[in-house]
């Protein structure tokens, strides 16, 4: 089953994700146990679901450490196992010390995290929160955190470990945005979503710093749908909520609710 499946997928990238998810599940059938995979992007845990269809003999969940978290891990187990008892996600909380005007930002804290020479693969979502940031993990990955981590952007930070009902979930700044676009393509819609012109984001679009549902945007032309998640490096991330009907103009009323 294994090479029918890699052989069913389009790119290296998924194949990598599909061949490292059927070794979690080949290896608890064989040892009849819990396994973890690495983190997945929302695009990834759409993969992985469908691949799990062909595995009826064994359960799993998508755990992130809190209910809106979108990095997650796959953990698999025997039918009839609860596998809410398993530790497979540990978290960091990060204090940062700055002035009440200073302000850190995802970019600050992600690249603090980032420059600990960590892999991507055993991080989870990263928050920015009151106090400085709380960090998702695998065990071993939060505790080199706490180790080493002493500086987020200009300013000192130290790091402990937390547990997972800890989490504030991060500060989310949240603004609705009505909009009308001249079509649902991705850089009309993340153009109005983030408040700069086509040309900007095309042009990120372009540099690969925009993502879809966790995935690198594929053109500027790509359409978008109602609840489809664009992200744009450093400056945050937009929903689409609705989309309505057309002007006299013949443009579209869309919604968006811009995470920032």
């Amino acid at each position: 089953m294994r090479e029918e499946i890699l052989r069913a997928l389009a790119t290296d990238e998924e194949r990598e994700v599909a061949a490292h998810v059927i070794d979690q599940v080949e290896k608890s059938r064989a040892k009849q146990s819990i396994e973890a995979s690495w983190f997945l992007s929302l695009s990834e845990q759409d993969l992985v679901s469908q691949i799990m269809r062909r595995y009826p003999d064994v359960q799993y969940l998508f755990a992130g450490g809190f209910a809106t978290a979108e990095r997650k891990r796959l953990v698999i187990g025997p039918v009839n196992t609860d596998l809410q008892d398993l530790s497979v996600l540990s978290a960091v909380r990060i204090r940062v010390k700055r002035g009440a005007d200073d302000e850190i930002t995802h970019r600050d804290l992600y690249g603090a995290v980032m420059g600990l020479g960590l892999n991507r693969r055993y991080l989870g979502d990263v928050l920015v929160t009151k106090d400085g940031g709380e960090v998702i993990a695998v065990d071993g990955v939060a505790q080199e955190i706490v180790r080493t981590l002493d500086r987020v952007g200009r300013f000192t930070a130290e790091a402990e470990l937390i547990e997972l009902d800890e989490i504030s979930a991060g500060i989310q700044r949240k603004k609705l945005i009505k909009a009308t676009v001249a079509s649902l393509r991705l850089d009309a819609i993340a153009a109005a979503g983030f408040g700069k012109s086509r040309s900007i984001l095309v042009r990120e679009i372009n540099s690969l710093r925009v993502r879809v549902n966790g995935s690198p945007a594929k053109a500027a032309s790509q359409p978008i749908k109602v609840g489809d998640i664009i992200s744009v490096g450093g400056r945050g991330r937009i929903v689409v909520t609705a989309i309505g009907g057309q002007t006299k103009k013949n443009r579209t009323v869309v919604e968006i609710e811009r995470y920032y």
